[in-house]
């Protein structure tokens, strides 16, 4: 599975589609013994809860797990570095919407 870097904290995230939704979500890139999401597949990576007694490893949400998360849920306004607990604070209360370049509306 391809792993890149998330765009606001940094930590390793594998992207996969929903088996069932067909949307992708970041998912951590390593298992975690709380994770609720088991891989299917891995060409491409497909995913879905994973069921008790399911073989498969577990991963996480990167949307839950993500220090940034409720801002790319929210309003959208985020740091593009993984910032201190005081530059969090600061950057929140600083940082204005991103707007696409190209919306004109």
């Amino acid at each position: 599975m391809t792993t890149t870097n998330c765009r606001s904290c940094g930590a390793p995230v594998t992207w996969a589609t929903h088996a069932r939704t067909g949307r992708p979500a970041p998912l951590d890139a390593h298992p975690h013994p709380e994770g609720d999401l088991a891989i299917l597949g891995t060409n491409p990576p497909t995913y879905r809860h994973a069921q008790p007694g399911d073989p498969q490893p577990r991963y996480r949400s990167h949307f839950a797990t993500c220090p940034h998360g409720p801002a790319w849920r929210g309003d959208r306004t985020f740091p593009t570095a993984a910032p201190t607990l005081g530059e969090t604070i600061t950057r929140a209360a600083a940082t204005p919407p991103m707007t696409d370049p190209e919306d004109t509306r």
